[in-house]
């Protein structure tokens, strides 16, 4: 992550002096999360809202520097899934993301919005900080996961742990096409993963705790949301078995299609459209 901030820092500083007028736009798409819970079986699919606006800087006709803010949601359920491990744990939970960012756009073809029958396929990537909120639904009501710490995180059933942040750096990383619409509109669509530097997108990480414990300790429903397991015997719980798989972080995907507009007019670039 240090390196690529220092090759957009570097970039960035060779490029300000040329750059073009500034675009601003809106984009709107669906997201997909990717982690400890739910479907793992499947391909990339939207399930929930993203959308959000940025500015975008044309360097030259082959490099823009695009920051932006965005809204997105993530969702996924055990009960989904076709795997037996995962349907008997029977965790699920939602989550609302906010997310800012910027990053680097590399065109394949020479591409300047205001540029007459302009178009390009482009890749970008870049750093992003954002934040997120855990939520399982727990008789009729949904339950903020963070506070009730369901792994024992901040407590003496997981010494060792924390209560984790909800917020997070990721790095986004994508590829999409854009085509100008007249001399000041232009279109894109986009498919963009991020790489999160949290494995708690959705409250999953570690290790079952006891749950009778969790319970003394920060409540009933802490206890009730810590193990879900279906197949259970009676008196047993899953106390140190594993809940989840720390080694990898989560991801979110969003795809998303966009229009933007250049500030200020540019006529010596765009004099072709009045032909």
């Amino acid at each position: 992550m240090r390196r690529i901030a220092m090759l957009m820092l570097m970039v960035v500083t060779a490029g300000s002096l040329r750059a073009q007028s500034p675009e601003v736009g809106l984009w709107i798409g669906g997201s997909q999360y990717y982690g400890d819970v739910g479907i793992i079986e499947s391909f990339y699919m939207p399930e929930d809202l993203a959308f959000g606006g940025f500015i975008r800087f044309n360097f030259n006709d082959h490099l823009a520097l695009r920051t932006g803010v965005g809204f997105a949601g993530v969702q996924a359920a055990d009960s989904l899934s076709v795997v037996p491990y995962r349907v008997n744990r029977n965790l699920s939970f939602r989550s609302s993301i906010f997310e800012a960012d910027a990053r680097l756009e590399l065109n394949f073809w020479p591409y300047i919005i205001g540029v007459p029958k302009k178009h390009s396929l482009y890749v970008f990537a870049g750093l992003g900080f954002f934040t997120f909120k855990p939520q399982a639904l727990y008789q009729d009501t949904w339950w903020d996961l963070q506070p009730l710490n369901t792994e024992g995180q901040g407590t003496n059933l997981a010494p060792d742990l924390d209560t984790y942040n909800q917020w997070s750096f990721s790095v986004p990383f994508g590829l999409g096409y854009k085509a100008n619409i007249g001399r000041r509109f232009a279109v894109a669509v986009e498919f963009g993963a991020r790489r999160t530097y949290t494995d708690y997108l959705d409250d999953v990480s570690g290790r079952y705790v006891d749950p009778t414990q969790l319970a003394a300790i920060n409540g009933a429903v802490a206890g009730a949301l810590s193990d879900r397991s279906i197949n259970r015997a009676a008196g047993e719980d899953n106390t140190f078995y594993l809940r989840g798989n720390r080694e990898t972080n989560d991801w979110y995907f969003i795809s998303a299609i966009s229009m933007s507009f250049k500030i200020f007019d540019n006529p010596e670039r765009c004099h072709d459209f009045d032909d």
